[in-house]
Protein backbone atom coordinates (compact mmCIF):
# COMPACT_ATOMS: atom_id res chain seq x y z
CA UNK A 1 0.00 0.00 0.00
CA UNK A 2 2.75 2.24 0.77
CA UNK A 3 4.63 1.99 -2.77
CA UNK A 4 1.26 2.23 -4.39
CA UNK A 5 0.95 5.45 -2.68
CA UNK A 6 4.32 6.54 -3.49
CA UNK A 7 3.53 5.89 -6.81
CA UNK A 8 0.23 7.50 -6.86
CA UNK A 9 1.79 10.84 -5.23
CA UNK A 10 4.55 11.06 -7.67
CA UNK A 11 2.01 10.18 -10.54
CA UNK A 12 -0.83 13.02 -10.01
CA UNK A 13 1.14 15.49 -12.79
CA UNK A 14 1.80 13.22 -15.06
CA UNK A 15 -0.11 10.91 -17.54
CA UNK A 16 2.25 7.84 -17.78
CA UNK A 17 5.02 6.29 -15.39
CA UNK A 18 7.37 4.49 -16.89
CA UNK A 19 9.18 1.18 -15.89
CA UNK A 20 12.32 3.07 -14.56
CA UNK A 21 10.23 5.58 -12.60
CA UNK A 22 8.23 2.90 -10.81
CA UNK A 23 11.80 0.68 -10.11
CA UNK A 24 13.41 3.94 -8.62
CA UNK A 25 10.42 4.90 -6.65
CA UNK A 26 10.05 1.48 -5.20
CA UNK A 27 13.60 -0.66 -4.90
CA UNK A 28 15.05 1.65 -2.80
CA UNK A 29 18.22 4.22 -3.61
CA UNK A 30 20.58 2.67 -5.68
CA UNK A 31 23.41 6.00 -5.68
CA UNK A 32 24.72 4.05 -2.28
CA UNK A 33 26.40 0.26 -1.78
CA UNK A 34 27.46 -1.71 1.27
CA UNK A 35 31.12 -0.89 0.37
CA UNK A 36 29.75 3.19 1.03
CA UNK A 37 28.87 2.15 3.94
CA UNK A 38 31.91 0.09 4.94
CA UNK A 39 34.03 2.95 4.12
CA UNK A 40 32.20 5.35 5.85
CA UNK A 41 31.99 3.21 9.00
CA UNK A 42 35.69 2.44 8.95
CA UNK A 43 36.25 5.94 8.46
CA UNK A 44 34.46 6.64 11.60
CA UNK A 45 31.90 8.94 9.94
CA UNK A 46 28.75 8.06 11.81
CA UNK A 47 26.40 10.99 10.01
CA UNK A 48 28.19 9.45 6.97
CA UNK A 49 27.23 5.87 7.72
CA UNK A 50 23.72 6.66 8.88
CA UNK A 51 22.67 8.73 6.02
CA UNK A 52 24.05 5.70 3.30
CA UNK A 53 22.68 3.27 5.49
CA UNK A 54 19.28 5.07 5.43
CA UNK A 55 19.66 5.78 1.65
CA UNK A 56 20.28 1.84 1.29
CA UNK A 57 16.72 1.30 2.91
CA UNK A 58 14.91 3.50 1.48
CA UNK A 59 11.57 1.81 -0.21
CA UNK A 60 12.61 -1.61 0.79
CA UNK A 61 10.10 -3.62 2.90
CA UNK A 62 10.73 -4.66 6.23
CA UNK A 63 12.24 -7.99 5.34
CA UNK A 64 14.53 -6.55 2.49
CA UNK A 65 15.95 -4.15 4.82
CA UNK A 66 16.16 -7.15 7.58
CA UNK A 67 18.06 -9.15 4.95
CA UNK A 68 20.12 -5.50 3.85
CA UNK A 69 20.98 -5.35 7.71
CA UNK A 70 22.24 -8.76 7.93
CA UNK A 71 24.40 -8.52 4.82
CA UNK A 72 26.11 -5.23 6.53
CA UNK A 73 27.12 -6.67 9.45
CA UNK A 74 28.79 -9.72 7.84
CA UNK A 75 30.90 -7.31 6.25
CA UNK A 76 31.71 -5.58 9.44
CA UNK A 77 32.30 -8.66 11.41
CA UNK A 78 34.78 -9.55 7.86
CA UNK A 79 36.48 -6.40 7.78
CA UNK A 80 36.80 -6.08 11.63
CA UNK A 81 38.76 -9.76 11.12
CA UNK A 82 40.82 -8.32 8.42
CA UNK A 83 42.02 -5.33 10.62
CA UNK A 84 42.65 -7.47 13.80
CA UNK A 85 44.72 -10.00 11.53
CA UNK A 86 46.67 -6.98 9.88
CA UNK A 87 47.54 -5.41 13.61
CA UNK A 88 48.87 -8.76 14.52
CA UNK A 89 50.82 -8.86 11.94
CA UNK A 90 52.20 -5.44 11.53
CA UNK A 91 52.88 -5.29 15.16
CA UNK A 92 55.74 -8.55 14.01
CA UNK A 93 56.99 -5.69 11.98
CA UNK A 94 55.74 -6.85 8.87
CA UNK A 95 54.36 -3.82 6.06
CA UNK A 96 50.83 -4.73 5.26
CA UNK A 97 52.11 -4.67 1.65
CA UNK A 98 54.19 -7.86 2.06
CA UNK A 99 51.76 -9.26 4.05
CA UNK A 100 48.31 -8.41 1.86
CA UNK A 101 47.52 -11.33 0.13
CA UNK A 102 48.15 -13.59 3.21
CA UNK A 103 45.18 -11.37 4.68
CA UNK A 104 43.13 -11.31 1.59
CA UNK A 105 43.63 -8.05 0.09
CA UNK A 106 44.43 -8.05 -3.93
CA UNK A 107 44.45 -4.83 -5.22
CA UNK A 108 46.42 -2.35 -4.32
CA UNK A 109 43.49 -0.10 -3.65
CA UNK A 110 42.44 -2.32 -0.77
CA UNK A 111 45.79 -2.18 0.77
CA UNK A 112 45.37 1.83 0.82
CA UNK A 113 42.33 1.39 1.88
CA UNK A 114 43.13 -0.80 4.99
CA UNK A 115 46.15 0.99 6.11
CA UNK A 116 43.59 4.09 5.97
CA UNK A 117 41.13 2.20 8.38
CA UNK A 118 44.28 0.57 10.35
CA UNK A 119 45.56 3.88 11.44
CA UNK A 120 42.23 4.99 12.53
CA UNK A 121 41.19 1.85 14.58
CA UNK A 122 42.96 0.45 17.83
CA UNK A 123 42.70 -2.96 18.86
CA UNK A 124 40.88 -2.56 21.81
CA UNK A 125 38.43 -0.08 19.57
CA UNK A 126 38.06 -2.90 16.85
CA UNK A 127 37.22 -5.86 19.99
CA UNK A 128 34.62 -3.07 21.27
CA UNK A 129 32.94 -3.12 17.73
CA UNK A 130 32.79 -6.84 18.03
CA UNK A 131 31.27 -7.29 21.31
CA UNK A 132 28.27 -4.62 19.84
CA UNK A 133 27.93 -6.43 17.02
CA UNK A 134 27.52 -10.25 18.90
CA UNK A 135 24.54 -7.77 21.15
CA UNK A 136 23.29 -6.55 17.93
CA UNK A 137 22.98 -9.87 16.97
CA UNK A 138 20.96 -11.56 20.69
CA UNK A 139 18.82 -8.21 20.31
CA UNK A 140 17.07 -9.28 16.76
CA UNK A 141 17.79 -13.19 17.12
CA UNK A 142 17.01 -13.86 20.18
CA UNK A 143 14.92 -10.55 21.41
CA UNK A 144 12.97 -10.95 18.52
CA UNK A 145 13.97 -6.53 17.96
CA UNK A 146 13.71 -4.61 14.78
CA UNK A 147 17.46 -5.11 13.19
CA UNK A 148 16.53 -1.85 11.31
CA UNK A 149 16.17 0.58 14.49
CA UNK A 150 18.85 -2.14 16.47
CA UNK A 151 21.15 -1.68 13.77
CA UNK A 152 21.16 1.85 13.81
CA UNK A 153 21.10 1.58 17.62
CA UNK A 154 24.97 -0.70 16.91
CA UNK A 155 25.88 2.37 15.00
CA UNK A 156 25.31 5.22 17.35
CA UNK A 157 27.15 3.13 20.02
CA UNK A 158 30.34 2.25 17.77
CA UNK A 159 30.72 5.18 16.46
CA UNK A 160 29.74 7.93 19.34
CA UNK A 161 32.42 10.41 20.00
CA UNK A 162 34.17 9.64 16.66
CA UNK A 163 32.86 11.48 14.22
CA UNK A 164 35.06 12.49 11.32
CA UNK A 165 32.99 13.79 8.41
Amino acid sequence: KQELDKLIVYALEKKKLTLEEVKELTQGNRNYTIFDFQNRFFDKDLRGAIETLRGMLFGLTSYEGSALIFQIEGLLLSTLSRLLLIKERTAEGKKLKEIAKEVGLYYPFQVVQYEKWDSLWSEEELLKVIKLLYRFDVAVKVKFLSPVSEFERFLFSALRGKFNG
